[in-house]
């Protein structure tokens, strides 16, 4: 009897003690798949690991846009991108165009520049409007005008 008695709890600890880790281990697991951002999970479903976010000022908007690899021999590829609104969860706006270049402007507004494919016959490059803003308050384009040489 007193074999046994001394020898209890060792074996108590012993049989319990592979439980206890593993509960610790899911745990772990549970808490970093509740911590990842759905705007990342949403970055990741539509671009795979090909993407670049960027942040406004107040970090209350999140601009996602797709990263091409591209060589200095091939035509530039299509923009693809998305504006998350963080505070709400949301998809504020998303958009895929012809190649170009996506930035904040400041907290609300995001500067969108197309670049030009083959201009025709007798327009300027300059007379064509290639830039315009997305306006997260008001939530829609405003195109800039084109005072150059005017």
């Amino acid at each position: 009897m007193n074999l046994i008695g001394k020898s209890f709890p060792i074996l108590f600890l012993i049989s319990f003690l592979p439980i206890l880790i593993s509960c610790s281990r899911s745990k772990e697991i549970t808490a970093q798949t509740i911590t990842t951002p759905n705007y990342e999970l949403m970055a990741k479903e539509k671009f795979a690991e090909n993407y670049i976010m960027e942040f406004n000022p107040s970090k209350s908007y999140m601009l996602c846009f797709k990263k091409e690899n591209k060589h200095k021999d091939q035509a530039p590829a299509p923009l693809t991108y998305f504006i998350y609104d963080i505070n709400n969860d949301s998809v504020l706006f998303e958009e895929s165009i012809g190649a170009g270049r996506v930035k904040w402007l400041n907290d609300y507004q995001v500067e969108i520049s197309l670049i030009p494919g083959i201009v025709k016959g007798d327009e300027k490059q300059e007379d064509t409007n290639l830039n315009y803003i997305y306006d997260l308050r008001l939530q829609k384009k405003l195109f800039t005008t084109n005072d150059k040489g005017k």
